[in-house]
């Protein structure tokens, strides 16, 4: 059958190298892109509205893709890149073939809800402007990345401290949780083949996949055993499993 290139987003201070190990063993062409940084400085970010910032991103990953003579592809995104990876669907559906979402939260659908994330990410900010790469043990503390080994861990910490830390409080900011529209509803009507993976330890994002999975036919959630928030890190066998099954398939009648 023919296979399309998956284009891979990053989640929050990753980079393209996240996806290393698809890249060096998915049967197809992974091309795994950085996510843009926001184009405004920050002080204008209170003036946000509701996703602008995300449709931006996708907009100008989609510019990239057109630059490369990728018209269709399946799509991978992992927490952050997962969200943007949603506004580029809704944005472009008749690009998007498969849509994978490896814990990637579809929206925060209360106006409070809203404001409590975006008032912690923009604590998460300041101390990033403060500490630079000195936050990143507490980052990794976390409760939603409790289930990482030490080494796992350490690992991240470590590479994490090569990061360009003028530019992450910003992109924290502008793509907040908090500044991002629900998709619940675009997902549900959504015409393509989505898949949601989560590791079962991770509570939140596996209640998260099972209620998208009730609402179509079309949204298929796995729940990956012995992980946690960061499944392709944790469980790179079961990871690379799900994605062959869902994506080297033949394509059904309505995609």
């Amino acid at each position: 059958m023919k296979t399309l290139p998956l284009v891979a987003l990053h989640g929050f201070m990753g980079s393209p190298s996240t996806f290393d190990h698809l890249v060096g063993r998915w049967s197809g062409n992974c091309i795994a892109l950085s996510v843009p940084r926001p184009s405004w400085p920050n002080n204008a970010s209170a003036a946000l509205t509701l996703s602008s910032a995300h449709d931006q991103a996708a907009r100008s990953i989609l510019s990239q893709l057109d630059a490369k003579r990728i018209h269709v592809f399946d799509l991978l995104g992992y927490s952050m890149g997962g969200r943007i990876a949603m506004h580029i669907a809704r944005l472009a559906p008749e690009r998007v073939r498969r849509l994978v979402l490896e814990a990637a939260h579809p929206g925060l659908e209360s106006e409070a809800a809203r404001d409590a994330r975006r008032e912690q990410d923009r604590q998460w900010a300041d101390r990033i402007r403060r500490e630079g790469p000195g936050m990143l043990t507490a980052w990794y503390e976390q409760p939603v990345f409790a289930s990482l080994s030490e080494s796992i861990r350490g690992d991240l910490i470590e590479e994490k401290r090569g990061q360009s830390w003028s530019t992450i409080p910003s992109m924290l900011d502008a793509y907040s949780l908090g500044r991002q529209a629900p998709h619940w509803d675009f997902l549900k009507k959504h015409s393509r083949e989505t898949l949601f993976i989560s590791g079962e330890r991770d509570e939140r994002y596996s209640k998260l996949g099972a209620m998208l999975e009730t609402q179509s036919p079309l949204i298929r959630h796995i729940s990956v055993p012995n992980a946690g928030h960061i499944v392709h890190r944790e469980q790179p066998e079961a990871y690379l499993g799900a994605l062959n099954s869902f994506l080297i398939q033949e394509t059904s009648p309505n995609t």
